[in-house]
């Protein structure tokens, strides 16, 4: 909680470099923690089993997703939530099993699977099934802050007074685009995310029915996990659903440069 709260006043400390410390206070009010995941062992703590690739960790009984069809899924990645789910400070993870993240072929479609790992078979992919590399995942925690698109969702009156003033650095530049600026640097560059606020390769994905989370920002390993060219692949939840732990109607949405 105290490394939290360390982190929202050095982001409000960037911001205020830019505007009144009274409107960056009330833009890091909206900031989310996340888990910035690589393959690369310098760049966070082991995340305990989670991994690209490999074989699912599926609950005893379970099927894999489409084994009967032309297509099965694709399992994309495995995360333990057991190592994850504390680095998320906003506590909307969980923080046991792990998640397993299917994908049709085409990024149409998705499943998302819990399981505890003292039950859990390793299953591996049907025949039909792409396997991809297994390569293990460290992760740090992240601040994010949303991007205009879901700035405006939240606080739309608070997008308008960014955009009404002026750069104190640039009197040519609106505040609004010292903003983008700022929001783009919370993010990873082409990197994978758990959690936190996305960093869109378009436009925002939330379809503003409700209270929505990404669950995953999923980019790969740049070599045999790709989506599309630099292509992010969404995995989106509704916050009921993440507190409640069902993750039977998260959905994918597949966005490229």
């Amino acid at each position: 909680m105290i490394e939290r709260e360390r982190r929202r006043e050095r982001m409000t400390r960037n911001l205020a470099e830019h505007m009144d410390t009274s409107l960056a206070e009330r833009i890091t009010a909206f900031a989310r923690s996340g888990v910035a995941v690589d393959t690369k062992s310098g760049t966070g703590r082991p995340l305990g089993l989670s991994r690209f690739g490999g074989d699912a960790l599926l609950p005893p009984g379970a099927a894999w997703p489409g084994e009967n069809t032309a297509h099965p899924l694709e399992l994309v990645a495995v995360i333990d939530m057991a190592a994850v789910g504390p680095m998320d400070a906003d506590g909307l993870f969980p923080h046991h099993g792990v998640l397993n993240f299917f994908v049709e072929q085409d990024f149409d479609d998705c499943e998302v699977i819990h399981a505890v790992p003292d039950t859990a078979v390793a299953v591996s992919p049907p025949e039909e099934a792409t396997r991809h590399a297994e390569k293990a995942l460290y992760g740090r925690t992240v601040l994010t802050v949303p991007e205009p698109d879901d700035l405006e969702r939240l606080a739309p009156d608070l997008v308008r007074e960014l955009a009404n003033l002026r750069s104190s650095d640039q009197p040519g530049r609106g505040l609004l685009d010292d903003y983008k600026e700022t929001a783009e640097q919370t993010k990873e560059p082409f990197g994978n995310q758990i959690g936190g606020w996305p960093g869109w390769a378009q436009g925002t994905m939330f379809d503003g029915t409700g209270k929505q989370h990404l669950l995953f920002d999923l980019q790969g390993d740049g070599m045999d996990l790709t989506f599309g060219d630099a292509g992010s692949l969404y995995f989106i939840v509704e916050e009921r659903d993440l507190r409640s732990r069902d993750f039977g109607r998260v959905h994918a949405e597949l966005a490229t440069l």
